[in-house]
């Protein structure tokens, strides 16, 4: 067993709706170790969404902590958000893949040019974009536009 990339414990996330708060997420705990996988399932509207965002920093909890990466995140400290936000958006920057239910692709760039600007974004270099499309199988399609 690795060790723990991601350590979650007492996560509560919930939405209001008109004057009622509706819990999504109540204590939940999670740990994955390095090299290991896991596979998110449940019926629409039981969470598995609002836990990623959670997972990836794009939301806050109410409450409980989430560590990943050597990062740690406290939802009980609202006051912070801002240090966090910054936290987070290093990590999806350079450490976290997300990969959203719609296609977030630039529709005026190619694939390959769409890679290349998020390895920029991450301060990578771009030169290897064409070996990994090719790599996926799918680098034949590189000059084609979303």
């Amino acid at each position: 067993m690795g060790q723990a990339l991601l350590r979650v414990h007492g996560l509560a996330k919930g939405f209001r709706s008109g004057s009622e708060q509706i819990p999504v997420l109540a204590d939940l705990a999670l740990t994955l170790n390095q090299g290991e996988s896991m596979a998110l399932m449940g019926r629409s509207g039981s969470g598995k969404s609002t836990l990623l965002n959670l997972l990836c920093g794009l939301e806050h909890p109410d409450a409980g902590v989430i560590d990943i990466d050597g990062q740690h995140f406290d939802g009980s400290q609202a006051h912070d958000r801002r240090a966090q936000s910054r936290c987070w958006a290093d990590l999806r920057r350079q450490r976290i893949g997300v990969v959203f239910q719609d296609a977030n692709l630039m529709p005026a760039m190619s694939l390959l040019d769409n890679v290349r600007l998020r390895a920029r974004l991450a301060g990578q270099d771009d030169l290897g974009c064409l070996a990994w499309l090719e790599r996926l199988g799918i680098g034949a399609l590189a000059d084609r536009f979303p």
